[in-house]
């Protein structure tokens, strides 16, 4: 049987709020968006230090804060859409 790929260092796990059947985990290496019904990987954004991580209300959008190691002052909010990861927006706050 086909079984989830397996994170042990996660930080963060979220469902998608309208279906439930997207997963968005946050490890060392980034954010990884799992399909829980084909067991399948959806895709993977490389970005470490993630901090905090949402989902839009109709999935379109996932939305992180990552810490800027460089600059502990400066941090940076992503917005990526969700059917390829593909980066959206990024803002310094």
């Amino acid at each position: 049987s086909v079984r989830l790929p397996q994170y042990p260092t996660a930080e963060i796990a979220k469902f998608s709020p309208k279906s439930g059947r997207l997963l968005a985990i946050v490890d060392k290496e980034g954010v990884h968006v799992i399909d829980v019904n084909e067991k399948k990987i959806v895709f993977k954004i490389d970005c470490p230090g993630i901090a905090s991580l949402e989902w839009s209300p109709r999935e379109s959008y996932l939305i992180g804060c990552e810490k800027n190691i460089q600059n502990p002052n400066k941090n940076i909010l992503n917005v990526w859409e969700t059917t390829k990861g593909t980066l959206v927006r990024k803002f310094d706050w």
